[in-house]
């Protein structure tokens, strides 16, 4: 068997012949200290903070090994100490009652050497193996947050301005996968995009600094819907990975705000609605971004930007919410809350319904809607 002096052992037995026998068979391969009751193997480990494992007697005077172990588990400091019970009781009570306490194990009396040395080296490669990977886990959590820090600042623009637009994002995580820009060009006109990347997190979310950037610069240079389309297109084909694409919503006012053009291409049906009635679904006609290296670019709608026509647009986590049954929120509902909207907090209730509809269910796909209106 491998040394392994590096790590300490605390005997725990009031048994003279025992604790002899336990230091003899661990001595050559770990520090070991000793204590014959509980309550000083309770004063040995908050005193010495690199105790590694407690092979501890049941049956004990004072404080009992499962006293004992009961206090090592309910403390923070202490609970991540594997506690191996000794006991001469091998029934199914005894054998429950420690593993329900948090023992990892426990050894039968009488004592067998090639018994002791196996279970402790297999517990200690067990806490070692768990130690590199919560190590591993933080340091993974914190480039994650990095890097979902540096998508959040790289993707916020200056030039993003949403007049007429009330606008309700939810992310499932800080990550957002889900994109709204809005920006004017230098003649007036507004360019509206609304993008949903495949899933959510960081996998979705690496795509939105690049679409942001070829977004407001082109806008910024008076760009028309062809080039920006093409280009958002070619972006997401040649520079994200097989498999990321971007379901988008498109829409543009002419100078004078008089009429607006609109392309679906793979969002969830665009709503127009007037004075609580839908007047057309905008179904999808074109494939998401990034799917194809050429997109079609005949495939819009052109609508009168009337007074009181609003225009929504939506990622599918709203009607994909689903319940603790598995029923998805669906189209039908969210219709029938949006021709029913308040107009000085529009989207107010839509996340308490949708929390009140998923229960117990976890978010798990980003949220987006807008509404579009000429005021």
């Amino acid at each position: 068997m491998d040394t392994d002096i590096q790590n300490t052992i605390l005997i725990v037995d009031d048994t003279p012949l025992n604790l002899t026998m336990l230091v003899n068979i661990l001595k050559p391969y770990y520090h070991i200290k000793v204590a014959k009751s509980g309550e000083r193997a309770l004063e040995v480990i908050n005193k010495n903070h690199n105790i590694d494992l407690v092979l501890l007697d049941i049956n004990m005077p004072g404080l009992s090994g499962f006293d004992v172990c009961t206090q090592l588990k309910s403390s923070s400091a202490t609970e991540d100490i594997p506690v191996i019970f000794l006991t001469g009781e091998t029934d199914a009570v005894t054998e429950t009652k420690s593993f329900e306490l948090g023992a990892v194990d426990f050894i039968s009396k009488p004592i067998n050497h090639a018994v002791v040395l196996a279970r402790i080296k297999t517990h200690l490669g067990l806490k070692h193996a768990n130690k590199m990977l919560h190590d591993q886990h933080n340091a993974l959590m914190t480039e994650k947050a990095f890097v979902e820090d540096l998508i959040v600042r790289m993707r916020e623009w200056k030039a993003f301005n949403p007049q007429d637009i009330n606008y309700l994002v939810s992310a499932a995580e800080k990550s957002n996968g889900d994109i709204f820009m809005s920006a004017f060009r230098p003649d007036g006109s507004q360019v509206i995009l609304v993008g949903d990347f495949t899933g959510h997190g960081l996998p979705a979310a690496v795509g939105n600094p690049i679409i942001a950037y070829i977004f407001y610069k082109m806008v910024e240079a008076g760009a028309g819907y062809q080039k920006i389309f093409t280009e958002l297109n070619s972006a997401i084909y040649s520079m994200l990975p097989i498999g990321i694409f971007m379901a988008a919503c498109l829409i543009e006012t002419d100078v004078k705000r008089q009429q607006v053009k609109i392309w679906n291409a793979g969002l969830p049906d665009i709503l127009i609605i007037k004075e609580g009635i839908i007047q057309q679904h905008l179904v999808s006609k074109s494939l998401s971004l990034g799917i194809i290296p050429d997109i079609e670019l005949d495939t819009f709608s052109i609508l009168s930007f009337e007074v009181g026509i609003k225009i929504y647009v939506f990622s599918d986590g709203i009607i994909e919410a689903s319940s603790p049954d598995g029923e998805m929120f669906g189209m039908e509902r969210l219709e029938q809350l949006l021709c029913n909207i308040n107009d000085e907090s529009p989207f107010s209730g839509i996340i308490e319904q949708i929390e009140s509809f998923s229960g117990s269910s976890q978010q798990n796909d980003d949220i987006t809607i807008i509404e579009f209106e000429r005021k």
